[in-house]
């Protein structure tokens, strides 16, 4: 599973963009809309991503890493 944060960053990284390439651009509150929405998918998912690596085990040494 890690390769959840990852979509979730593309997909944050189209809501952004996509106003500009769709076209609607002009409409004001569904341009601010997706820009938010995507800056809190990327924000959230990169969090994500940070914590998955932070919990991967080692199975050569029988240790978890993001322990004490």
């Amino acid at each position: 599973m890690h390769y959840v944060p990852w979509i979730n960053f593309i997909l944050g990284l189209w809501l952004i963009i996509s106003p500009f390439l769709l076209g609607y651009s002009n409409v004001r509150p569904a341009m601010w809309n997706e820009i938010i929405i995507g800056v809190l998918v990327l924000i959230f998912s990169s969090t994500m991503g940070a914590s998955l690596t932070d919990r991967t085990t080692s199975y050569r040494s029988g240790e978890q890493r993001g322990r004490a």
